[in-house]
């Protein structure tokens, strides 16, 4: 289901290594996701069909307060409809995944061109 899904956007932990004379020598820090990114991420998962909230919550790894507010957006916004039991893409969103998807593989490409300098 997320294999489709970029790296750019899957790939969002790492891990820095500080110098030995520093009292810490190994800081783990996860990428914080941007808005579009969550939002891609719902769209992307919904598009095989429809889910549960509790499901898309797992999945993304998202508390329940910030799920409500991504997905109180993307209903307003006319990309997702909610209904009591599931949750389910639009045409319009499905529209918007498709121009998302190729915005991160041309990002992508170029993150990976710009290393080969």
């Amino acid at each position: 289901m997320l294999d489709d899904i970029p790296a750019i956007i899957v790939d969002y932990a790492y891990v820095i290594h500080i110098k030995p004379k520093y009292k810490y020598h190994l800081i783990s820090r996860v990428y914080r996701r941007t808005s579009t990114e969550i939002s891609g991420l719902i769209l992307m998962l919904l598009k095989d069909g429809a889910q549960k909230k509790s499901s898309i919550q797992k999945r993304l790894n998202v508390d329940n307060r910030t799920l409500n507010r991504y997905l109180d957006i993307l209903a307003k916004q006319g990309l997702i409809t909610i209904s009591d039991k599931h949750i389910e893409i639009t045409e319009k969103g499905v529209y918007f995944t498709e121009i998302y998807k190729e915005l991160i593989r041309l990002l992508d490409k170029n993150r990976i061109s710009s290393r080969k300098r």
